[in-house]
């Protein structure tokens, strides 16, 4: 078909046998009339669908509140698996210092052959173990190495302010109620890596900071406010890791701090440099 033929269109009024109508166009322009018409009528519809409830009825399209709860699980989903992350290697952490020999990850373990079970393992100890380990118990009663781990592992540890004290009350718990001066920094006991940061669960808020330290032990230092770490730092021994504590203009600026060895949970007045209490 040649493009430059011409056409024409007459409308004639048979009574009088005058022409109303008469158009003459070529080929070529006949085709771009009619994509012309085809992209007009498309864009028409395309923005009749776009603008109006039509769009509800397309095949695969979600509705407003349906996209809306989408987009939310979306988001809750991202958050659940970050949240599973951090948990995992908190957990990782944990086992790493419960185990210090073990050189495997958490993942690792999870992927082999099961292997018999530690003494330190979750799963409840057999009667044949736990009169074993009460023989270790009594044998070991007076053995420095055994009642005191920080000397058996020969590890130094220095108090998490030159001023703070130990209140009388706690000077024999597990959490020691420290005092500090108002407007305090808190500093770590010793060198380590920061594993954890959470808020805190307790009335006066603030945020809970758990460290790992070498040889098996772990810190928690309670009610901090304007942190200066991040999980994953690693900090020296007496490095600054937040600028005061959340209960600044309470009766008393303290922080609540803990700690561990191989799991096991230890009174904080009797290691941390210097003891001091109050009465």
């Amino acid at each position: 078909m040649k493009l430059n033929k011409r056409y024409r269109i007459t409308v004639e009024d048979e009574s009088s046998l005058e022409k109303r109508i008469d158009i003459t166009a070529r080929t070529s322009w006949m085709i771009l009339a009619l994509i012309g018409i085809a992209v007009l009528a498309g864009a028409f519809g395309m923005f009749i669908l776009a603008s109006t409830p039509m769009k509800n009825y397309l095949p695969g399209y979600l509705k407003e509140s349906e996209r809306t709860a989408t987009e939310e699980q979306h988001i809750r989903l991202d958050s659940l698996a970050k949240v599973y992350e951090i948990n995992e290697a908190y957990i990782t952490s944990i086992l790493n210092a419960l185990n210090p020999s073990e050189k495997d990850n958490l993942r690792t373990r999870m992927d082999r052959k099961p292997t018999p079970l530690s003494l330190d393992s979750l799963v409840s100890a057999s009667e044949e173990e736990k009169k074993f380990m009460e023989r270790i118990r009594e044998r070991d009663k007076y053995n420095i190495a055994y009642t005191s781990p920080a000397a058996a592992q020969t590890m130094m540890f220095q108090s998490v302010n030159k001023a703070a004290i130990i209140t009388d009350d706690s000077k024999n718990k597990y959490q020691a109620e420290i005092i500090l001066p108002s407007g305090s920094p808190i500093s770590t006991i010793a060198e380590g890596k920061i594993i954890s940061i959470a808020s805190s669960p307790k009335a006066s808020g603030g945020y809970e900071v758990i460290i790992q330290h070498p040889k098996g032990f772990l810190s928690k230092s309670s009610h901090l406010s304007n942190l200066m770490v991040q999980p994953g730092d690693r900090v020296a021994a007496g490095q600054i890791i937040a600028g005061g504590t959340s209960t600044s203009g309470q009766k008393n600026n303290h922080i609540i701090f803990e700690l561990w060895h191989d799991g096991d949970p230890l009174i904080p007045s009797r290691y941390l440099n210097g003891g001091v209490t109050s009465n």
